[in-house]
């Protein structure tokens, strides 16, 4: 299956209507989309992706913001727990490391890797870096698994 594929599979689970309609429950749960975070690869526990860095993803003081950081990770590591199974995950605890000031970058790149996956729970370790590889950015984050 291709990337834009999977992607249109993933905001239909995310938004809970397998019809792809978002129901007003799930209206605007597609942040991934409107941040333009791309899945390269998510399966057997390890996903990546990738953010074209936008002029609006910078703060004030002209480096890329921190929510932005923290975003991609997030988002990244529930896809890493998503490829093992389950519906929907939801992020219950997160820490993050923030190494490095994101600067002259055209773009993020994002790993993640579960550590731990449980029925319920799952640890995940990821890292966030720039288009250079320098890291930016590592987290371990801990999700709950909706499963049906």
């Amino acid at each position: 299956m291709d990337n834009e594929k999977e992607n249109e599979r993933d905001t239909k689970r995310e938004t809970g209507n397998m019809n792809g309609e978002a129901d007003e429950a799930a209206r605007g749960v597609d942040f991934r989309n409107a941040l333009g975070i791309q899945r390269l690869e998510a399966k057997d526990g390890h996903a990546r992706c990738e953010l074209p860095v936008r002029p609006s993803h910078y703060n004030v003081i002209d480096i890329l913001h921190g929510g932005v950081l923290f975003t991609v990770a997030d988002t990244t590591s529930g896809m890493a727990v998503l490829s093992l199974g389950g519906e929907k995950v939801n992020t219950v605890s997160a820490t993050i490391n923030y190494l490095r000031a994101g600067k002259d970058t055209e773009k993020l790149v994002i790993e993640a890797d579960v550590v731990k996956c449980g029925r319920t729970l799952a640890v995940v370790d990821a890292k966030v870096m720039d288009d250079k590889g320098a890291l930016l950015v590592t987290t371990t984050m801990t999700f709950m698994i909706f499963r049906s």
